[in-house]
């Protein structure tokens, strides 16, 4: 299914997007895609009821697999990248990814 939708960034939210995603101002569309696709999946899963959340970090961890899955192609992003998105410290990201790498070994391994 393709589903489309319009966010107007001023030139300086698109400049301040770009470098935290770590892009250029051109390539910001087709970033910001995968990771809508991302946010899709974890909207639909709670609503269907599959993935309902008691914890924050649960959340969260959900959050960073897809992102893995859908922003950062199956690759486990680093520490300075996590603490970036998730506006986390580096000690904190490092344990959020190795939550994720535990939780959802299985399905990281495809």
């Amino acid at each position: 299914m393709d589903l489309t939708t319009t966010i107007n960034f001023t030139p300086a939210e698109e400049a301040e997007i770009s470098e935290i995603l770590g892009c250029s101002v051109a390539d910001l569309n087709g970033k910001l895609n995968s990771y809508v696709s991302a946010s899709f999946k974890e909207y639909l899963s709670m609503v269907r009821g599959q993935k309902v959340f008691k914890r924050g970090s649960d959340m969260l961890e959900y959050r960073l697999f897809l992102l893995i899955e859908s922003a950062f192609g199956g690759t486990v992003p680093d520490e300075r990248t996590v603490s970036s998105l998730f506006q986390t410290t580096l000690t904190e990201s490092r344990s959020l990814i190795r939550a994720v790498i535990s939780k959802y070994q299985y399905q990281l391994r495809t």
